[in-house]
């Protein structure tokens, strides 16, 4: 249940909220806009960033509905009750993700200084190998016990995901598992 209490900061109520997150579209609509592979058409006609720019119009939609709506001024329970180590723990798992993307899928950086760095981590481009580190840390951290659980879950997963885009005829980033298992194009 939401409440009006104006103990809470602006940025905890809806509108705060609302207000956060209009930048952050408004953000990512400029960069969209800003890439060419959003403008090249593909063979059904549609250009590759149509699905990706309209669902960013919808979300900025919703949330400039929530900026203005009735219950703007409320808070729920939930973010009145936030401190700042709640919000470093969300911008830590942002992070991570970005780690995991750079580490996993790194033929897509070009640049220098980028590049610079991945070429002294060993296995970055494989797909498999940081997929099963990312799903392994991501399950000890939401709690599944023991870490076994964790290990033996984050490797299934990881595997049935490589698995399946296999299927479908998708490359991923690979090299070492991929070598073994057959299936690079290295």
């Amino acid at each position: 249940m939401a409440s009006s209490d104006r103990s809470v900061g602006w940025l905890r109520t809806n509108q705060g909220v609302a207000a956060c997150l209009v930048v952050a579209m408004l953000a990512l609509l400029g960069y969209l806009l800003s890439q060419d592979w959003v403008y090249q058409q593909q063979r059904d006609g549609f250009r590759l960033g149509f699905f990706t720019m309209v669902s960013a119009l919808v979300m900025l939609v919703c949330v400039g509905f929530t900026l203005i709506g009735k219950q703007k001024d409320q808070a729920t329970p939930e973010m009145a009750r936030m401190r700042g180590s709640d919000w470093l723990r969300g911008i830590a798992a942002l992070l991570t993700m970005l780690v995991y993307y750079v580490l996993a899928w790194d033929a897509h950086f070009s640049q220098d200084w980028v590049r610079a760095i991945l070429d002294v981590i060993p296995f970055t481009g494989d797909f498999l190998i940081w997929t099963v580190v990312f799903l392994t840390m991501g399950m000890a951290v939401l709690g599944v016990r023991p870490i076994t659980s964790a290990i033996t879950a984050g490797v299934i997963v990881s595997f049935v995901i490589f698995g399946l885009f296999l299927l479908i005829g998708i490359d991923l980033p690979q090299s070492v598992i991929g070598q073994l298992l057959g299936t690079s194009a290295a």
